[in-house]
């Protein structure tokens, strides 16, 4: 004989997930699938697009199918749901006492029955959905419900319908569990009244378990049951929700027993006055509180609504209770129970004295609750995971979270532009028809078409003068900075920073023209050097001292991009390579693109300039290099390269010899993620002209699509977590910004019922970096490496920007990638310095911060004023001795930092010119990083001058030339910071500072 007592465990099994995948689901201890469905009424029609169903609770499988409309829910089971009906019974509750729809036909609150039924495939198979009526009018009608789907082979349960689908006819197509007969386990007795006898299995219906009924047709009726004493049956009716009294229908049924032994699921009954009638276990689980006439508090202590899911059924037979129609709803962590009386409109709770109400059963799901991060929202970098998870019914539930980081999505943002200004030297130097106003009409033109075109960078490709130092005069460079500095006004292109743009320098900037890296470009960098940059929030930073070699950032449609500008040079320098490689290196998220002078020469299938060439080579091997620019040589041309796969584009624009110096053309670029494509156009805002021949006008491909490879499999940020119902919260580092990241969790109880949430994601925002203040002892008179530090939330690549530079020392090889940089304080300062930095992860900066040094003497054991270190190296010891016969003690040599035993190095004055303005020009021997001041006595000759100091900056008297190198400095007085000589004449002085 068949005994259905507690039911055996199944082991948990959780399976790895391929790309795409969703969670696979891991069979529960109980066996059971159920949900909470949540109907949301869009309109009041009977369409898909009618209602919106949500299953805030759910386990075992059961889910939504397509389709559901007005008071028809489909659900689905099993992989094909044409298997579910064979496979199991379902049963379903209202699971809300009452609803207001709003609806001009059934104002006010409705009440209403729900049942099971299937859309057929056969006589055996279909799909199951779930239809609700309202009370008593018998329309459909939207309320919340929920289902249990009990596995044939786990429970003991049926399903008895007419196997014609004649209304009315005897329910004479039984399915059920192996073992249950019809005609003798299921009985039609006709007239909407069948019996469920299992007592020939030892089950008897008064103290054994719990009979749970759902009417089984899409039709206005619903079950009842009675459990009959005398011969351990049960008694099932359907009634119409419309009728009063005892009168019932004949239509299908479907049942379940749930035995009082099975203690992985809280089942129960009790009547009226809140008696338990039956409970499983060996003491009740659960409390039953009357709260006025028809209503009743139903409690399981340690659950809630979120941690199962309760089926009612309502019990019948009696005079009170055989019309009553029964409904839940959540409270709380409990559930308020309603009985109502049925025809009235709406129908009226009532009481039903001592007679059973329900019969009932709590099917715990340890169902996951996400607390954060919020659905498809932003977080910072770091996010913490937090889950609540409901404590179990027999003991402490496990957790395990698994997440992936996926691919960007396909990049559907706007297309963007960027603009090239070509060879404007003629121009600047208003040469061969080309004037400044030409210049200035393409910036105008670039700041008024920032918005339509999105223009979100400006990149010079060199020459920007025709004649750089140009004898002193720099009448060209001022013609320039009245076009380029529109760039920069943020009251015109509503911008704090400005249009990004950068500069390369051409060989028409440095003199002598095409000079390299040893030409004189002091121009260029008083009117776009580092200084003028610093502080313009795209601003990466420079090559050595000046800023000949920079790059620049910029970021659009979802890419970021790095520009690097680098300085005309027929000799490339490897140094300056390596430094543009390494930047490339260290931000390889970030597209590049580099601009030089000369890099192609015209035509298709341009060829390199030696430089080009040596550009190539030099950076070909980053994946994010993809398109070179430059001038020089008049005319347009191109060139594809194609290294390990990946495209590099090499494009030349120069007009210079066209008609009026270039007749005011450009090339801008328009980048188009959608179609993968980037479109030149050249145009001139001077005529308001484009060009369109084939080698003007054309477009390049390039993917821009965000897309990686395929989404990787889920893996397993956690496993095996004890959680007693309580709080999770699990850190997930490592996540970089811009990554949407997808998760879920499974709960395992201690009966093997397992949970698994849905897929939640979030998208990892960027967090800006931050820089702390920094404080060195640095030993005087000796170049010391400082490594500043710095770091980043989201574990980004970070460029360090000088923001302000020292006042008693100066700053060389700054490493813009690393943050290493030497500090060389004055020869012979003693005392505090400080410069301030800020960093940058290519979108967002710091703060800025501090490195405060502190300048320390050297180690002089024998404190005669000569360091120890200095003693050795030049090998002599007693600071007054004059050892190389110059006029100077070794003291006085060692302050000048001359070699004392070369009289040659010594610190003397060479000579003083004057130029044609009369104005004297002092130069004098010096050596690298000692300061040098200038002082001035006005008046009669004779007698003991006064000198005083002429005020400068430390960069006009701190040596240039590299630390320790000999060195000539000279100072011309032109008036300007010591106004006019007075009678008598003027003496000079040269001082060592401090």
């Amino acid at each position: 004989m068949r005994s259905c007592t507690r039911i055996g465990l199944i082991g948990t099994v959780v399976l790895g997930l391929g790309a795409g995948d969703t969670p696979a689901r891991a069979p529960d201890g109980h066996g059971v699938a159920a949900a909470w469905l949540v109907v949301t009424q869009n309109d009041t029609n009977n369409t898909p697009e009618s209602v919106a169903v949500t299953l805030p609770v759910s386990g075992g499988g059961l889910r939504l199918r397509g389709g559901s409309n007005r008071g028809d829910y489909n659900l689905q089971i099993l992989d094909s749901p044409a298997e579910d009906v064979a496979a199991g019974v379902l049963l379903s509750s209202v699971a809300e006492n009452g609803r207001d729809n709003g609806e001009a036909a059934f104002p006010g609150a409705n009440f209403g029955t729900c049942a099971v039924d299937y859309a057929r495939t056969g006589g055996n198979a279909g799909r199951f959905f779930i239809p609700v009526f309202n009370a008593p009018v018998g329309a459909e009608y939207n309320f919340n419900v929920a289902a249990a789907f009990f596995p044939y082979h786990r429970w003991l349960g049926g399903y008895a319908r007419n196997s014609g689908e004649t209304n009315g006819g005897a329910n004479d197509l039984f399915t059920g569990s192996p073992g249950l007969v019809a005609g003798t386990h299921f009985v039609d007795l006709g007239g909407g009244r069948s019996r469920v006898d299992l007592t020939s299995l030892g089950i008897h219906s008064a103290t054994d378990g719990v009979l749970l009924v759902t009417h089984g047709k899409n039709e206005d009726n619903f079950a009842l049951s009675a459990a009959d004493p005398t011969n351990g049956a049960w008694t099932v009716f359907v009634k119409d929700n419309g009728t009063d009294g005892a009168g019932t229908e004949q239509d299908p049924v479907a049942f379940v027993f749930v035995p009082r032994t099975n203690d992985l699921v809280v089942s129960g009954k009790f009547n009226g006055a809140g008696a338990i009638l039956l409970h499983s276990g060996a003491a009740p689980r659960f409390t039953v509180t009357p709260t006025g006439a028809g209503r009743w508090r139903l409690a399981v202590p340690g659950q809630s609504p979120a941690s199962g899911v309760l089926i009612v059924s309502a019990e019948g037979g009696g005079l009170l209770n055989r019309d009553n129609l029964v409904s839940y709803q959540p409270d709380a962590d409990g559930w308020m129970i309603e009985s109502r009386d049925l025809p009235g409109i709406p129908p009226p709770l009532e009481a039903v004295g001592s007679e059973p109400v329900a019969s009932f059963v709590f099917i715990p799901l340890p169902v996951p609750a996400r607390l954060a991060p919020e659905n498809d929202g932003t977080v910072g970098a770091a996010p913490m995971l937090r889950v609540n998870v409901p404590p179990g019914l027999n003991g402490p539930s496990r957790v395990a979270i698994w997440g992936r980081a996926l691919p960007p999505a396909a990049n559907t943002n706007a297309d963007f532009t960027i603009v090239a200004l070509p060879d404007t030297q003629f121009y600047s130097a208003t040469m061969n028809g080309g004037t400044p106003a030409m210049f200035q009409a393409q910036t105008d033109w670039v700041v008024a078409n920032r918005t339509n075109l999105n223009i979100r960078f400006v990149t010079h490709l060199g020459d920007i003068t025709q004649r750089g130092q140009n004898g002193g005069n720099n009448v060209e460079w001022r013609a320039a900075t009245n076009a380029l500095y529109r760039l920069e006004n943020p009251a015109t292109t509503l911008l704090a920073s400005g249009i990004p743009y950068g500069l390369g320098v051409g060989n028409h900037d440095q003199t002598p023209i095409g000079g390299g890296n040893t030409a004189d470009t002091t121009f260029f960098n008083q009117f776009f050097g580092v200084n003028h940059f610093l502080g313009y929030d795209y601003y990466g930073g420079h090559y050595g001292t000046n800023n000949n070699n920079s790059f620049q950032f910029f970021s659009a449609a979802g890419m970021d991009f790095i520009v690097i500008h680098l300085e005309y040079d027929t000799t490339p320098e490897a140094a300056v390579l390596a430094w543009a490689d390494n930047l490339l290196k260290a931000h390889p998220h970030h597209r590049a693109i580099v601009t030089s002078h000369w890099i192609v020469n015209t035509g298709f299938n341009a060829t390199f300039s030696a430089q080009g060439q040596a550009i190539y080579n030099a950076l070909k091997g980053n994946p994010n290099l993809f398109l070179l620019l430059c001038g020089h040589i008049a005319g347009e041309g191109q060139r594809t390269d194609i290294y390990q796969g990946r495209t590099v584009y090499s494009i030349l624009t120069d007009y210079q010899s066209r008609t009026n110096g270039g007749d005011g053309w450009l090339r801008y670029y328009t980048f188009s993620p959608g179609n993968n494509l980037i479109r030149a156009f050249t145009y001139s805002p001077w005529n308001g002209q484009f060009e369109t021949d084939a080698d003007s006008q054309f477009a390049l491909p390039y993917d821009m699509r965000l897309t990686g490879p395929a989404a990787s499999p889920f893996l397993p940020l956690a496993t095996n977590l004890p959680a007693a119902g309580a709080e999770l919260a699990l850190p997930w580092p490592g996540l970089t910004n811009g990554v949407t990241a997808e998760w879920y969790v499974t709960v395992t109880d201690a009966d093997g019922n397992t949970a698994t949430s849905p897929v939640w994601r979030f998208r990892v925002a960027n967090e800006p970096p931050a820089a702390p203040n920094q404080s060195r002892s640095v030993t005087g008179d000796t170049p010391t490496l400082l490594a500043l530090r710095a770091s980043d939330p989201n574990g980004d690549a970070l460029t360090f920007h000088l923001l302000t530079t020292p006042q008693q020392g100066r700053l060389v090889n700054w490493a813009a990638a690393t943050g290493q940089v030497t500090y060389e304080p004055a020869f012979g300062y003693r005392g505090t310095d400080r410069f301030t930095f800020r960093v940058t992860d290519g979108q967002l900066f710091s703060a800025a911060a501090t490195c405060n040094l502190t300048v320390t003497a050297p180690p002089d054991a024998d404190a005669n004023g000569l360091p120890d270190a200095w003693e050795t190296r030049h090998g002599l010891t007693d600071a007054w001795q004059d050892e190389d016969g110059d006029g100077a003690s070794n003291l006085a040599e060692y302050r000048a930092h001359t070699n004392p035993t070369n009289a040659a190095s010594a610190f003397r004055l060479l000579g003083v010119q004057r130029d044609a303005h009369g104005h004297p020009t002092l130069t004098w021997s010096a050596v690298g990083g000692v300061r040098y001041r200038v002082q001035i006595a006005d008046g009669p000759l004779s007698g003991a001058p006064v000198f005083t100091d002429i005020a400068r900056p430390l960069g006009a008297e701190l040596n240039p030339a590299p630390w320790g190198a000999p060195a000539t400095q000279s100072f011309t007085d032109d008036g300007s910071l010591t106004g006019p000589p007075a009678p008598g004449g003027r003496l000079y002085r040269v001082r060592l500072a401090p």
